[in-house]
């Protein structure tokens, strides 16, 4: 019984672990990379964006796909350094 317990605990924390060390796949950048410069182009058709603005266009991203801030940026700044400082995230 004891293993059968100590056996489910271990799934139950490896599952809450994975979601707390939440990582991004590059296909899954892609699509929100996709995404996000569709609706940058339907919102500024004809003017450039803040920094400001581009944070919030790819956060409304981020939350319709359920993907922490966290996540993303963190992962943006360390294979897409690039297209991060497009968003002037702070540290």
């Amino acid at each position: 019984m004891k293993k059968i317990f100590a056996f489910i605990l271990c799934i139950i924390l490896g599952y809450f672990t994975a979601c707390i060390g939440e990582k991004l796949s590059e296909e899954e950048f892609s699509i929100l990379w996709q995404e996000y410069l569709s609706r940058e182009f339907v919102e500024s058709f004809d003017e450039q964006q803040s920094s400001k603005q581009r944070r919030e266009i790819m956060d409304t991203v981020l939350q319709d796909f359920k993907i922490s801030q966290q996540a993303f940026y963190s992962y943006c700044k360390a294979k897409h350094p690039d297209k991060y400082k497009l968003f002037d995230v702070n540290p």
